[in-house]
């Protein structure tokens, strides 16, 4: 029963892990073409460094 849903799951989590990974890249991309040399706070994790403060 659950090896059934095993292959999709996956495929499922590939994708969105995909999705999450370009919508950083373009968050990343566009930050840096708008002349923000510092990227580090967008690519790594801006709501759980907010957090801290």
């Amino acid at each position: 029963m659950v090896i059934s849903y095993f292959d999709p799951g996956t495929k499922l989590i590939y994708a969105v892990g995909a999705v999450v990974g370009l919508i950083g890249g373009v968050k990343v991309y566009s930050k840096f073409s708008s002349g923000d040399p510092d990227t580090s706070k967008t690519a790594a994790y801006p709501h759980a460094l907010e957090k801290g403060r």
